[in-house]
This record gives C-alpha cells, sequence and structure tokens, in this order.
C-alpha cells in the first residue's frame, strides 16, 4: 500500500517519440530502381534501332545530276501527282564542278518510280510565252517532280535531271536529233507541233563539234513517232512580218516552236535530220500556169510580189535569179487556174511601182496602188484584142520595166476559167451580148443600143432575152 504523499503510478503505454534522419534507399530498394532504368534504356534503344531500320528498310536512295540547282536542299520533298513520295538527303556539287548532284530518299511504295526512263525536275516558277508552271513554289518550297520510265524498264538508281518539266509525260516516245544553222532563239521546253498541234517538245539544245551549228534533241509522242522518217522537214517556226509576207504571227503570242511536215508515208525511219533556215515554200495549187519573165533588169521585183491583171492580183513571182548566162534576169511566176487564160502567147509584162504620176498644165496627179504594191513593186499583166493562143507551163515573155500608154488601153473579153469544186456541177460559160431594139416614146421610134457588151449572163438567158426582144420590140441584128 503506497503513502497518500507519493503520486499513483501511470500504467497506460508510453507513445514513442519521432526521430528525424538523413532518408537512405535501402539496397533492395537502389536494386529494383536500377533495374528499371536498365529496362528504359533498353526499351529506348530497341524503339530507337527499330525506327531507323524502319527508315533505313523503307527508303531506296538515288542520284540525280542537275545543270543548276535552282535553290533546292536538303529537307525538300520529290512529289509524284502531287504526293510526297521521297526526301532530298543531301545536295553538293558534281566531282567535276559542272552541275549539282542530288542524293534523294525515295519510300519503299514508290521504288517503282527508279527505273530507267524515269525523268526528275526541279519545279520552280517559270512564266514563259509557252507555259507557265510551278507557281505554288512562289510560295511554298521548291520540290523535285518526277515522271515514271516504261513499266517494263529496268530498275535504275542514277539518272540525269531535266531543266524544266517535260510536256509529254507519257512512256510511248521517240529521241530525235535535229541540225540547225542558227537557232533562232529555241529553249528547252519549247514544242513540236505538226498541223497545228502539239506532238512533241525539245528536250536539250547544245553546239555542234565544230562550233558551226546548233544540235537539237526533241521527242515525239504517241503516233508522232512516225514524223521521224526519210523525207521529214523540221524548222523553227517564228514570226516574218514583210510586205511581200506575213507568217507565223501567233508566235508573236505563243512563242517560238518546232515546226515539222512529215515525209512520204512509206519512208524508212530516221532519226538524226538537218533542220531547215526556213519553213518550205508552200505547194503550188493545181491546174495552175507557171512561167517566165526574162528581163535586162530585176526592175525592183522579189519573190512573193503580185502579178496583177487591171489591178487584180492573178498570181505572185516564185523567184527571181539571174539567167543561166548573168546577162538576164529571169523571174519565175505562178498565175493561179481561173486566171490562166489571161495569159496568151501576146501578152505584155512590166513592172509596176504601184505609183503613177501624171504632170500637165492643171497640176500634178499622183495616184497609188496597195501598199505592198508601193513598198516592193509587182508585176502587171496586159493582153491585146484580139488575144492570142494560151500558153503552156514553161513559156518565157520579155519583162518591160514601165508600160506604154496603149497597153493601158486593151480590153479584150477573156472568159475567166472557173476552177470546179469536186461533186459540183461546173458553170455554164459566159456570153456577152450586145443588144439593140427599137422602142415607141412620144410617137417617136427611138433606137436603143447597149454598148461595149455590157450584158454578161448564161447563154440560155440571153438567148431567152433576145426571143422575148424579137416578139415585142422588133430589134435589130447585132
Amino acid at each position: 500500500m503506497t503513502s497518500p504523499s507519493e503520486p499513483a503510478a501511470n500504467t497506460a503505454p508510453e507513445f514513442p517519440q519521432a526521430q528525424v534522419a538523413n532518408a537512405r534507399l535501402g539496397p533492395l530498394v537502389i536494386l529494383r530502381q536500377s533495374r528499371m532504368w536498365w529496362v528504359t534504356a533498353a526499351c529506348a534503344a530497341i524503339a530507337i534501332g527499330l525506327v531507323g531500320y524502319s527508315l533505313v528498310g523503307a527508303t531506296k536512295k538515288i542520284t540525280i545530276d542537275f545543270p543548276d540547282g535552282h535553290g533546292i536542299k536538303a529537307g525538300d520533298l520529290v512529289k509524284y501527282r502531287g504526293i510526297d513520295v521521297g526526301e532530298v538527303v543531301t545536295v553538293e556539287l558534281a566531282a567535276d564542278l559542272k552541275g549539282v548532284r542530288v542524293v534523294v530518299a525515295v519510300q519503299s511504295a514508290a521504288a517503282e518510280l527508279c527505273r530507267e526512263g524515269s525523268q526528275f525536275w526541279i519545279e520552280r516558277p517559270q512564266v514563259r510565252l509557252t507555259r507557265v508552271s510551278g507557281l505554288e513554289t512562289v510560295v511554298g518550297a521548291k520540290y523535285i517532280g518526277v515522271v515514271p520510265g516504261p513499266s517494263d524498264a529496268k530498275a535504275a538508281s542514277h539518272f540525269e535531271g531535266l531543266l524544266a518539266p517535260p510536256v509529254i509525260q507519257g512512256t510511248d516516245f521517240l529521241d530525235i536529233e535535229i541540225r540547225f544553222a542558227e537557232g533562232h532563239g529555241l529553249e528547252v521546253g519549247d514544242v513540236v507541233k505538226h498541223r497545228g498541234i502539239v506532238v512533241g517538245e525539245v528536250t536539250a539544245l547544245a553546239l555542234d563539234e565544230s562550233l558551226g551549228g546548233v544540235l537539237v534533241r526533241a521527242r515525239l509522242a504517241g503516233n508522232a513517232r512516225q514524223l521521224a522518217r526519210v523525207g521529214s522537214r523540221f524548222w523553227v517556226e517564228r514570226p516574218r512580218v514583210s510586205v511581200a509576207e506575213v507568217r507565223a504571227l501567233e508566235t508573236m503570242v505563243s512563242g517560238r516552236y518546232l515546226a515539222v511536215a512529215p515525209g512520204p508515208a512509206k519512208a524508212d525511219p530516221l532519226t538524226t535530220f538537218e533542220g531547215l533556215d526556213s519553213g518550205p515554200a508552200e505547194a503550188l495549187p493545181e491546174d495552175g500556169l507557171e512561167f517566165v519573165l526574162e528581163g535586162d533588169d530585176r526592175h525592183g521585183i522579189q519573190a512573193g510580189v503580185p502579178v496583177t491583171y487591171r489591178g487584180v492580183k492573178v498570181g505572185y513571182v516564185l523567184a527571181v535569179n539571174l539567167a543561166a548566162d548573168s546577162v538576164h534576169v529571169e523571174a519565175r511566176v505562178f498565175v493561179h487556174s481561173r486566171y490562166r487564160s489571161l495569159v496568151r502567147d501576146n501578152s505584155i509584162f512590166w513592172s509596176n511601182s504601184g505609183i503613177d504620176v501624171n504632170i500637165g498644165l492643171t497640176g500634178v496627179q499622183v495616184s497609188a496602188d496597195t501598199l505592198s504594191t508601193v513598198a516592193v513593186g509587182g508585176v502587171a499583166l496586159a493582153t491585146p484584142d484580139p488575144p492570142g493562143k494560151e500558153i503552156k507551163t514553161g513559156h518565157r515573155f520579155v519583162f518591160h520595166p514601165k508600160p506604154e500608154k496603149e497597153w493601158l488601153q486593151w480590153r479584150p473579153m477573156i472568159a475567166l476559167v472557173d476552177a470546179g469544186i469536186a461533186g459540183s456541177i461546173k458553170p455554164p460559160t459566159l456570153l456577152r451580148a450586145t443588144l439593140r431594139w427599137k422602142q415607141k416614146k412620144m410617137a417617136l421610134w427611138l433606137d436603143f443600143v447597149v454598148k461595149q457588151g455590157l450584158v454578161v449572163g448564161d447563154p440560155r438567158l440571153v438567148q431567152e432575152l433576145r426571143e422575148r426582144l424579137d416578139a415585142a420590140m422588133e430589134p435589130l441584128p447585132a
């Protein structure tokens, strides 16, 4: 028993006091944590390896040589039909410093684009008369465009890039080479036309080995490959404006192009040609008349000037040259079939300057012909009355420097030859008639005469008119 002065003993358990100490991981925790880091690092390495492997395995690297880089750089895309199919890996100068070599990684899904005959070019803004392309690259980045080669071609890893996008983007084509003395401003990408239709394009231009001409490589597509045969002629169509000739004015807007005229249909194939300096002369119309004028001087005429009869153009001069003896000048003349009857063996030809000046007591009278005649002259024709016999092709006439007054007064009646259209009925020959009759006016009988054969028409109509006059007006004999 305790005394009252001693406190009662506390029988409840004591609460432990917290102690503050530095946190330290135990060996087990450290081991577990280190293992997790190793697992994480291993997973990351595996992921990186898989990604790298997938990237390497999913692309095919090719090289493309371009004459110029045009600002292309690593990271720019390769596109086919507007879809990304690859990416530029590196861009560097070629070993010979004459171009740029571009290494491209093409996706495995587009590996079929990497075959012989495929065409690559750097798409960039181009604004020319013949085309407008690549305008989307004004704001966006440049890219490499591609057109695949033939489907049965072998795989390839090296290509020669084009300077411009190809106009002909099919796989059915034929490459030809044409040599010209001058390039006449022709450029890569200009089209080849036949009968106004685009049948190909110019793919390359270069000087020949002797530096005496220009080699033009062109590509003909589809059925136009048949144009590459013996006898075909090629020339650069460009605007020509002169008083004697106006040609190819459309090229002032659309630009120059390479024109072609095919050779004979059954000619052998050919891939190398000699180009013409200008377009070939047009084929002469059928049934025309060709003859020669011979004079002591050219008297201002040249090829292309008109041949006129009473101011109406009936033909033109084909060529003017010295005669074989170099004493005279010869001009080959062509007259259209409709007017060939105007040329007789007694016809006269002279130089027509287009300006006629008469000086008299009342002053000076000047009359001018058309602008073309005034500028380059022409050839005038007159036939006396009665006209002589008709001539044949090859006849020769004397060419006079100026006309005599008598020649200008000739007015023979010569029926023109109407060239009938295939399948049509040839119109009847016109007949001129001189009519005389008596008619009563104010109790007087007066004589009426149609002079100089001014009535012209179908003989049947004239005969009917004559019969009616005979019955009603008692006409006198013509």
